[in-house]
């Protein structure tokens, strides 16, 4: 017999403030969840930050390349649940941004 771990990785994204203005800064908080009934491997986020945006930071072990910022979370225990945060500041020119993020694990 063979045992596989499972894994239930979950992830939510806000953003502050609302509404943003131009040339305004914008954090946007990650919040990466595990509900499964065992520890998840390998866990990366990768957030492909708004066309437009300037980077600020992020988290600690968060990279940045060229508004393409990677954290990697590595083992997410058992219900385990970690914040990421990254800022920036929001394009000079109004109308909608759209803010991509995946999570693998």
């Amino acid at each position: 017999m063979t045992l596989l771990a499972e894994s239930d990785l979950a992830i939510t994204k806000r953003d502050s403030p609302i509404p943003v203005r131009t040339g305004e800064q914008i954090t946007y908080t990650l919040s990466v969840s595990n509900a499964s009934p065992d520890a998840a491997t390998g866990v990366s986020v990768i957030d492909a930050l708004p066309t437009g945006v300037t980077f600020g930071h992020a988290s600690a072990g968060c990279v940045d390349v060229i508004c393409v910022v990677t954290c990697n979370v590595g083992i997410l225990p058992i219900d385990g649940l970690v914040l990421l945060t990254s800022v920036v500041i929001s394009p000079a020119m109004g109308g909608s941004i759209t803010n991509t993020v995946t999570l693998t694990g």
